[in-house]
């Protein structure tokens, strides 16, 4: 299970770039019955906000077949247009918000719609947080893929082996370009797409302890955001010896670091 530790830190604004989800349309065929945003549709999700979030983007898709179309949203529930929900409202009868989807920035909610087994259906493609935000410091993400039917929208884990391994290939191109440019723009990422790399590498059974090397030199580093890091990487393996680690980290001077590895140490 992917797990989060919550920083006791304000949040700044943050631009979420386009590119995050470049890579996406290379191996996904844009599915069919995808229709525009228009104002019917804009009203009935105006209609489902709660005080506090706002609409990033809107659109109406097909995603479960015999059914009418779904309304996707893309929401900010935190006024710094984060959009880091995505809600599901159907409209087989009275509109309801039947899903609501944790992800990591998607301004156009049309961007997450793809056909990934070319069979005329379509899936939900996100990134999700798999480090913590720290402002102007990088994120590493991941992509995780969501099918709907009737009665909900379910994360299909790591079924589409095809679309997550293009995706480990990807990012690992990233990665070594990164470590052979060396300039200080390139490298400034590059500790989130050794995150990302290795998630995926556990995620597709390559080696599910990638990543616990360079954790552990990480829980070592002066920088703290290595540190906190590295516990983002050992409470996502979980095993014996990644919560030994985050045993060390929760008595770390940094108050985030350990905040976040006693959370950790609390998961099972």
């Amino acid at each position: 299970m992917l797990w989060l530790p919550v920083m006791r830190t304000d949040l700044c604004l943050v631009t979420v770039l386009a590119s995050c989800f470049s890579s996406l349309a290379v191996i996904a065929q844009a599915p069919q019955g995808i229709r525009e945003d228009n104002d019917a549709v804009h009203a009935i999700a105006q209609s489902m906000l709660s005080d506090g979030t706002e609409i990033c983007s809107v659109v109406s898709a097909s995603l479960v077949p015999g059914l009418p179309a779904d309304i996707l949203v893309s929401v900010d529930a935190s006024g710094r247009h984060f959009c880091n929900e995505v809600w599901r409202i159907t409209r087989s009868g009275r509109p309801a918000v039947a899903d609501r989807i944790t992800v990591w920035g998607i301004e156009n909610v049309r961007d997450a719609l793809h056909d990934l087994d070319h069979d005329g259906h379509t899936e939900l493609v996100f990134r999700r947080a798999i480090t913590t935000y720290e402002g102007a410091d990088c994120i590493a993400t991941t992509p995780v893929v969501y099918q709907c039917s009737a009665i909900g929208c379910s994360d299909t884990r790591d079924r589409h082996v095809g679309f997550l391994t293009e995706e480990l290939h990807k990012v690992e191109q990233r990665r070594d370009e990164a470590e052979q440019r060396g300039s200080e723009r390139d490298r400034e990422g590059l500790p989130c797409t050794i995150v990302a790399v290795d998630k995926l590498r556990r995620r597709l059974g390559v080696d599910p302890q990638a990543g616990a090397d360079v954790a552990s030199r990480w829980m070592k580093d002066p920088d703290p955001k290595l540190r906190r890091k590295a516990v983002a990487v050992f409470a996502d393996i979980g095993d014996e010896d990644a919560r030994r680690k985050l045993a060390v980290l929760a008595a770390d001077a940094d108050r985030n670091v350990a905040f976040g590895a006693e959370v950790a140490l609390k998961k099972k």
